[in-house]
């Protein structure tokens, strides 16, 4: 006895929701055939690629920097302390264009200013 492969609702219960027992299925679509036709069968895997090259060397690999950058002391910095400022707001747009390209902290120029001040006061 052949296997015969139903498809959709119709195929498999065309049968027991029929009214009458001279109903048959309906027949597959010619598409459905065309994919069962072309189904191919994959090999399976073969040997694990690399047993079959052989053992490999292991390789060095560098480790990541870690910690601080090479040449800075821990500890060497003056303590800082954290302050709030209001500053014009011109003056403060004009900062945020010069820092741009010249890269420089706020609290950079206000350590310059300061000393600078202390210096002319001494």
């Amino acid at each position: 006895m052949a296997k015969q492969t139903v498809a959709g609702i119709s195929g498999v219960l065309g049968g027991l929701i029929s009214t009458g027992p001279s109903a048959a299925p309906a027949e597959r679509p010619v598409s459905v055939e065309h994919r069962a036709e072309r189904h191919v069968e994959r090999p399976a895997p073969s040997a694990n690629v690399a047993a079959v090259a052989g053992p490999r060397e292991p390789r060095a690999k560098p480790s990541a920097r870690r910690g601080r950058p090479p040449g800075r002391l821990t500890g060497s910095a003056p303590h800082k302390a954290k302050v709030t400022l209001r500053v014009d707001a011109t003056l403060m747009d004009d900062y945020r264009e010069w820092s741009w390209s010249e890269r420089c902290q706020l609290g950079e120029l206000v350590e310059r200013a300061l000393a600078n001040y202390r210096r002319l006061r001494a």
